[in-house]
């Protein structure tokens, strides 16, 4: 049993479930009885299910016939009388062709090649998982999110101390993150972000511009990325930024930026183009930056798209330097393959040892300038028996 606002989800053992709304003096059914075993191959039972704001879509996740999480988030469409699913435990390259049918829009497949990687990435993550809890927005019905733990898989051990003699962790390492994600027309199920958390954590609601977490005993509310520095906006605010980010995965871009044409806050627009590293939008990152004033990362930016020889995720990494997200841009320079740059910007995070491992290992080219600028910041510092030594 879930009330969301005024409407009461209930499921049984039998794979009833019934949706009413409170909101006059009787409780009214809003539709017919569902039963599960008529919609859904392999049912055992109801895990759990939740009724959005509007009381048009509900979210569930299931049990197989073993009584097993089947791994899947379900959507059921009261209005269309659909039901439909991202499959997080089984979602592979193979299967893509037959769940894009479930959760692609029309928007989507015009959108352009970096909103597919974006996208291809938001999967590669949440593969392997099991969602837990869900909770749909209190103040947006569009809005889901969802906490995802990875399953453990044979030889996840010694992978995992590789990594950590080597590579800093990912998030397709973590072993729970929170999922945030769009409910579209027509049945999509779009993937906005995913943030990291420890192991232990249990997501209680969300209420934009907050996440709400159980963090050992403790309540925490994390701020959504699309919000950082924008915790005290008014309430046209916030929806005029989640408006934009809702269109901006619709690949709507006229509506996206019609949705936000009143906003004259450089905080905002410093918001969304942070926004753009995630979604690797550089066509709407240079406006956001052009309405911020900041001349120097819009050149910088400009410079990188017309640079041929620049990966796409080396010219987003660009975009995050200037905007400050510099762990976002060490992993898009790891990703890529442009361990050179990768190597120059931990030289200017003066994370020396960092760019030594990484010289010696994977860009040997320059090994020995490395060593030469380890030696001057260690000289700078007063440390010269060590510079000595390099």
């Amino acid at each position: 049993m879930d009330i969301t606002h005024h409407y009461l989800t209930i499921f049984t053992m039998e794979g009833f479930l019934k949706i009413y709304d409170l909101s006059e003096s009787q409780a009214k059914l809003l539709t017919r009885v569902k039963n599960l075993y008529d919609m859904v191959e392999d049912f055992g039972e109801i895990i759990q299910a939740k009724t959005n704001s509007k009381g048009n879509k509900v979210a569930m996740t299931l049990a197989a016939a073993n009584l097993v999480p089947d791994g899947k988030l379900y959507i059921w469409d009261i209005e269309r009388d659909d039901l439909i699913f991202y499959d997080f435990r089984k979602y592979e390259d193979f299967e893509k062709s037959t769940m894009d049918k479930y959760f692609e829009t029309e928007g989507e497949k015009d959108a352009k090649k970096e909103d597919n990687d974006s996208s291809t990435d938001f999967d590669e993550v949440c593969k392997n998982r099991i969602p837990l809890s869900l909770h749909w927005c209190e103040d947006d019905s569009r809005l889901l999110v969802c906490n995802a733990k990875k399953i453990k898989v044979p030889g996840t051990k010694k992978n995992q101390s590789t990594r950590k003699r080597g590579e800093s962790k990912t998030l397709k390492d973590e072993d729970q993150v929170i999922v945030t994600m769009f409910v579209l027309p027509e049945n999509g199920i779009q993937i906005h972000d995913l943030k990291s958390v420890e192991p232990d954590t249990r997501l209680l609601g969300v209420s934009i511009p907050y996440i709400v977490t159980l963090q050992k005993l403790s309540i925490v509310r994390d701020v959504m990325s699309d919000f950082n520095g924008l915790e005290e906006c008014d309430k046209n605010t916030k929806e005029a930024v989640i408006d934009f980010s809702y269109n901006l995965s619709l690949g709507n871009m006229d509506a996206a930026f019609k949705s936000i044409k009143l906003v004259q806050s450089q905080g905002v627009w410093a918001s969304l183009a942070r926004m753009c590293v995630k979604t690797r939008r550089l066509d709407v990152a240079s406006v956001c930056l052009g309405h911020m004033g900041d001349a120097k990362a819009a050149r910088a930016l400009r410079l990188a798209i017309n640079d041929n020889t620049l990966p796409q995720e080396a010219k987003v990494a660009v975009l995050a330097i200037h905007l400050g997200l510099l762990d976002e841009a060490e992993q898009l320079y790891s990703k890529c393959g442009r361990y050179d740059l990768l190597n120059k910007l931990l030289r200017c995070r003066n994370k020396m040892e960092d760019a030594h491992t990484l010289a010696k290992t994977k860009d040997r080219i320059n090994l020995r300038n490395t060593e030469y600028c380890w030696a001057k910041s260690l000289e700078k510092a007063g440390d010269f028996k060590e510079a000595a030594m390099r």
